[in-house]
């Protein structure tokens, strides 16, 4: 059976204000915080995953991550409407 994944990084991340507005890409320990997610699902074997990004981090999720689907959340409403 194939797993699709399915990451919300479509948030703005105000409670981490002033280190950033985009908590998905903030540098912890040399590489962005999403990258411990994406690897932790390849070593598990999932390989095919959707990224729900915002408008201002969408190119930098695409070049970071080719394989992976992006779309964007427009508007930060939730989580919620994130996964619609």
């Amino acid at each position: 059976m194939k797993l699709t994944t399915l990451i919300l990084a479509g948030g703005i991340g105000k409670r981490l204000w002033p280190l950033t507005t985009d908590k998905a890409l903030f540098d912890f320990a040399g590489c962005p915080i999403i990258d411990y997610v994406v690897e932790d699902l390849k070593a598990a074997g999932i390989t095919d995953l959707i990224i729900v990004a915002n408008p201002d981090n969408q190119a930098q999720l695409r070049s970071l991550y080719p394989q992976a689907k992006v779309t964007i959340q427009d508007k930060p409403t939730g989580m919620a409407d994130g996964i619609l």
